[in-house]
């Protein structure tokens, strides 16, 4: 499972249908950072306030921001690895202490198979 490197700041504009109330504002704030954290809420509101609405967008645009932040975050990775093991491979060239070189080498394979599988 991959564990994000940075954590996402909470949204203002949840693409709501139209303004909100700030009851509503201040809910969908609250539901984005419940999520960004894995904690549990337990929410209340009167009947009336827009309560589905309200957790429905806020729900989606976590999804939609937390889904983009790791997909660049993943590419970011894949993108370094590639670097270091073409470093690496320089190094190798060079005859550098070829043993340890190869060890690094090989967990930073690993590492980049497993971010292109979750990439797929």
């Amino acid at each position: 499972m991959y564990t994000r490197l940075k954590r996402l700041e909470t949204s203002v504009d949840f693409e709501f249908p139209f303004t909100p109330y700030t009851i509503q504002q201040e809910l969908m704030q609250e539901l984005f950072e419940i999520l960004e954290n894995k904690q549990i809420g337990i929410f209340e509101s009167p009947t009336g306030t827009g309560k589905s609405l309200t957790l429905t967008c806020a729900a989606l645009k976590w999804l939609e921001m937390h889904e983009n932040h790791v997909r660049n975050e993943v590419q970011e990775r894949l993108d370094e690895l590639s670097l270091i093991l073409s470093q690496y491979g320089k190094e190798n060239d060079q005859r550098v202490d070829w043993f340890s070189l190869h060890a690094k080498s090989n967990e930073k394979r690993q590492q980049l198979v497993e971010l292109r599988n979750m990439k797929k």
